[in-house]
């Protein structure tokens, strides 16, 4: 479920909520779910997204690898998952200190 929520989130399709729709684009035949993860943009993750997808990263029952337990491969998604939170984080930090770094070598 909070594998579900999360990737949801992180794509914006709201209305495909359900268990199905999301095994189905885990699925996908072609590299379109894969090449979407590859070439995601951290930086775009909006403040209100990262506020709710903190309610699920910041639970205790779901650790890398306590995910790990129940599937291998969610396991390398909630990874991936938690590393665009924490880019997108990162990011907030440093982004006004390069456009500062621009406005000063200019």
């Amino acid at each position: 479920m909070t594998m579900k929520v999360t990737l949801v989130i992180l794509f914006g399709t709201k209305t495909d909520t359900n268990w199905s729709s999301c095994k189905k684009r885990l699925s996908e035949t072609n590299p379109t779910f894969i090449n979407r993860m590859k070439s995601y943009k951290g930086e775009e993750i909006s403040d209100a997204k990262l506020r709710y997808m903190e309610k699920f990263t910041h639970r205790g029952d779901m650790t890398i690898k306590k995910v790990q337990e129940k599937s291998l491969a969610a396991s390398k998604i909630w990874t991936w998952v938690l590393a665009m939170e924490k880019y997108a984080k990162c990011y907030r930090d440093v982004r006004p200190k390069k456009m500062k770094v621009a406005v000063l070598t200019d």
